[in-house]
């Protein structure tokens, strides 16, 4: 029989140390439980008060640790530690792989053992180091003494092992440190249970002759103190242990006809298993049937899958042979432990709760208590107590183990929900009484036959609030609440420019603590819950930085739950049939205060909320240098209602570096007419700000709208190049020109967004414009100097200075050919920036044109 150590936070204060305890074998020993790979349990013992003056000796040369270890059939990890030593230049570990096979470990050298450790059973280990030869002694000059070499030493049960390890040490110069489990992060303590944990100092190896010398000299005490340090989900009980070392077996005979699976699930659920090939002899007398086939054995071979698999049987003439698995046996037998105790769970107050085993000589079975007994009839199984004459019945042939619905005789409509199971500390026992590790209730994946231990696990249970909860008023109201928050922007969209719409997919998370709330029967990982029956943060949005237009999010998904990496540890509760948590029935209300006084509950926890929206926002972008430039794209949230009272801090710590955060995006950065470079979030005035920081794109544009008006404008341009008599030509090319430009002006215009100011865009055709338009101005002057009369040779000079100002496109500086000679020798010069020779004229009167030819 055992019983829990007081209150949850009683047993996790640690462990007392004691060098002797006085107990014995049948009386309540102290044991460690670890309930999953993340618990540990260290204590480091002083030097002074662990080795003599001058260890390593003639006498003392040898440190080790011993337990006795119950390991679990399943291993969460398939490396996990069971206990360690370690002090400076030493660490030796002793573990099991998922097969319980043993493997020590020195330093970094690691050996697999052919030895394994027996499941659900009491196996002394111990593991140590021992002196091999002494290295020659330092002299006084020598600051540091020389290594001395020691040989690893390990035993099970009693027995030696074979460990070819060894490790240099200088000196015990620091304190032991002894582990149940692992105390490293990265590695994964085993599941089960370690008592008689020991700190051995002498000489060769320190293996103990029994077990029952383990338990008077174990470290493991009651009441629990600080010499141990607990961490995870790791606690300490009492229990009763009977001859743990040599427990004899109890062969029982289930009288139901099952195939394999069945007959297995149901001598499991009785703590037991098949008999192997190696102990059949001496069964014949428990023949149960008349068949060929007496009973199903198992073998450590490999089952195949399917409906031709095969397993093991015993045969009633003796020997072991084989049969599908779907094979139906008039009986089975199962072999138990003596001595394992069977606990009932249930709203019952006049039955006893604790029950051990009794087997009959005909292999019949039935469970006694104190006052109480469970026994089986033809109509089923029956609860009933000597002291009065109330009876439970149990009808049909189903196990008795297991969440079962049991009626009074007097009230036959009427049903009680008990839990009968054989299930220790760290286990919870399915519907059908399949024991599964309470580190696995509830975690979210199928772990029991039939899948009861993923139940109850959700908003039934989780919740229980104050008598006069609001969900509309925030939790610590007229004080600071704390939300801590993490944004993940999923997908931005593509954006136009003419729509000025930003498109976001956020996920957001919250985490807040509420006080009036308490949780109980979470699960490892997420336990989600209706957001509707607390208070959660409700937002404003906005675009803009500090005002803008309200933004109200589209396909908003929003998920409330609690996260738990460990489990905290909770107390067995023997009237609740689902083993410890307390319900919501009739009785939930008193029942929740008395868990509250209790610690059961876990109050103040981390409330998280996940909230999946897409946003639709105007930018409020002013594109003065569009298509070129950098732009920011703001979206405020704000909290309703006491935004004032509210400390906004990250969750990702990624975030934390640089100001403002930057969040990280892994989405598409080319969002059309822009790229996104970055996507920041600004705390102030207890208002969070995402901006997306955008850059101009301006490719499309230097294709579209640059290159042809560029091009346009240099063939208005090239007019000028055109010989100055063909006036036609000139103005034709330079006005179509211009024409073009108000055309591709207009087609922009229609095709980006509209502003009441102007754009780089902009400015650049309405430049184009009016060079064109001074181009075609200059073509009309030219053409007007060059047809104008001219009276003088003075007036002929500045007419020509003037025409070529205007021709741009003749050079300066370049020199006319000679003309044809005249009738007068006569020449006339033009300035000498612009030397040309004109003809004699014979009558000023007649010359009226500029350029002209001689007559």
């Amino acid at each position: 029989m055992k019983r829990y150590l007081g209150s949850p936070a009683r047993l996790l204060l640690g462990l007392t140390c004691a060098l002797v305890m006085g107990a014995s074998p049948g009386e309540g020993v102290a044991v460690a439980a670890v309930e999953s790979s993340k618990g540990n349990l260290c204590r480091t013992f002083p030097q002074n008060a662990t080795f003599p003056e001058d260890f390593p000796s003639e006498n003392a040369s040898s440190v080790g640790v011993c337990a006795l270890a119950r390991p679990e059939m399943k291993q969460p990890n398939p490396y996990s530690h069971i206990m360690s030593f370690q002090s400076s230049g030493a660490s030796v570990v002793v573990g099991i792989n998922s097969s319980l096979s043993l493997w020590l470990k020195a330093g970094e050298e690691t050996h697999h053992l052919n030895d394994s450790l027996k499941a659900e059973a009491w196996n002394m280990v111990c593991v140590g180091l021992s002196v091999a030869h002494d290295t020659p002694t330092s002299t006084p000059e020598e600051k540091h003494p020389p290594a001395k070499a020691y040989q690893v030493w390990a035993s099970l049960q009693g027995l030696p092992l074979d460990v070819p390890l060894g490790a240099n040490i200088t000196e015990w110069e620091e304190d032991v440190k002894v582990c149940v489990g692992t105390s490293s992060k990265r590695d994964a303590s085993f599941t089960g249970f370690v008592t008689g944990v020991t700190l051995q100092v002498g000489k060769g190896e320190l293996t103990p002759d029994n077990c029952s010398l383990l338990l008077e000299a174990n470290q493991l005490t009651a009441p629990l103190n600080e010499s141990w340090t607990p961490h995870g989900p790791v606690f300490a009980l009492e229990e009763d242990l009977r001859e743990p070392c040599n427990t004899p077996v109890l062969t029982l005979v289930l009288r139901e006809t099952w195939d394999h699976d069945k007959a297995l699930r149901w001598c499991r659920s009785l703590g037991g298993h098949f008999p192997t090939e190696e102990v059949t002899v001496g069964m014949m007398t428990l023949n149960c049937t008349s068949e060929e086939h007496l009973s199903w054995t198992s073998d450590a071979s490999e089952r195949k899958e399917g409906p031709t698999a095969t397993c093991p049987v015993l045969l009633a003439s003796g020997g072991v042979g084989r049969l599908p698995c779907l094979s139906e046996l008039e009986c089975s037998l199962c072999q138990v432990p003596a001595g394992l105790p069977y606990t009932l769970f249930g709203a019952l107050t006049d039955f006893d709760r604790h029950y051990r085993l009794s087997a009959r000589q005909d292999g019949f079975f039935f469970f006694q208590g104190e006052t109480s007994n469970i026994t089986r009839s033809a109509a089923g199984w029956t609860l009933q107590s000597r002291l009065h004459r109330r009876q439970l019945h149990l009808n049909g042939s189903v196990g008795v183990m297991g969440r079962r619905a049991w009626r009074s005789s007097s009230h036959a409509h009427a049903a009680d929900t008990l839990t009968f199971t054989v299930c220790n500390a760290i286990q919870f026992s399915s519907d059908d009484g399949v024991c599964v590790l309470r580190s696995e209730r509830c975690d979210g994946r199928v772990h029991a036959p039939d899948m009861s231990d993923e139940e109850d696990c959700g908003s039934r249970r989780l919740l229980g609030k104050d008598a006069h909860y609001d969900p509309g008023v925030r939790p610590f109201a007229g004080q600071k609440l704390t939300i801590y928050y993490m944004f993940e922007v999923m997908v931005v969209n593509k954006m136009e420019t003419d729509k000025g719409l930003a498109n976001v997919e956020l996920n957001l998370h919250l985490r807040w603590e509420d006080d009036r709330l308490r949780f109980v029967d979470t699960k490892m990982g997420r336990n989600s819950f209706p957001c509707h029956q607390i208070w959660t943060p409700t937002f404003l949005m906005f675009a803009g930085y500090y005002i803008g237009p309200a933004v109200h999010p589209a396909a908003n998904r929003t998920l409330c739950y609690l996260y738990w990496e460990e489990m905290p540890r909770q107390e067995h509760q023997l009237d609740d049939p689902l083993m410890g948590e307390p319900g919501t029935g009739r009785d939930g209300a008193g029942r929740a205060g008395r868990a509250l006084r209790r610690g059961r509950y876990m109050t103040r926890a981390n409330i998280s909320q996940y909230n999946n929206f897409v946003a639709s926002y105007p930018c409020l972008l002013r594109v003065s240098r569009y298509p070129f430039g950098k732009y920011m794209c703001n979206l405020t949230f704000g909290l309703f209602g006491d935004h004032e009272n509210v400390d906004w801090k990250v969750i990702d710590p990624r975030q934390e570096n640089g100001n403002p955060p930057i969040l990280y995006y892994h989405g598409d950065h080319d969002l059309l007419d822009y790229k996104l470079e970055k996507i920041t979030l600004y705390v102030h005035n207890n208002m969070m700000t995402l901006t997306l920081h955008l850059i101009g794109q301006p490719d499309y544009h230097l294709i579209n709208n640059f290159l042809p008006s560029t091009l346009m404008f240099f063939i208005c341009y090239s007019s000028f190049f055109f010989p100055i008599a063909g006036f036609n030509e000139r103005i034709m090319v330079s006005l179509t020109s211009l024409l073009v430009l108000v055309a591709l002006f207009s087609q922009a215009t229609d095709s980006y967004v509209k502003t009441p100011y102007y754009k780089l865009i902009d400015v650049w055709y309405v430049s184009l414009i009016i060079l064109c338009f001074l181009v075609v101005i200059a073509n009309g002057v030219v053409n007007y100097l060059r047809v104008q009369r001219v009276k003088s040779h003075s007036s002929l000079m500045k007419k020509v200075v003037l025409a070529k100002k205007l021709n741009i496109a003749t050079p300066l500086t370049r020199s006319p050919k000679p003309p044809r000679a005249l009738t007068s020798p006569s020449h006339l010069s033009y300035p000498s920036t612009a030397p040309v020779t004109l003809p004699r004229l014979a009558n000023p009167r007649k010359l009226t044109r500029y350029p002209f030819k001689p007559v």
